[in-house]
């Protein structure tokens, strides 16, 4: 519930989603690491 409460999924209805979608990332990605515990299976930079 909370990484869906995020810009990131809330705002797919607005008419300007594509356009703002690039600053949604750093808010989605901070709390996608509050609420896995930042374990690195989550981290899409981990390889």
């Amino acid at each position: 519930m909370a990484i869906m409460s995020t810009p990131r999924h809330t705002s797919k209805l607005s008419g300007r989603y594509i356009s703002s979608s690039p600053g949604y990332a750093p808010q989605f990605l901070e709390r996608l690491k509050e609420v896995t515990g930042n374990a690195a299976f989550w981290d899409p930079k981990a390889e």
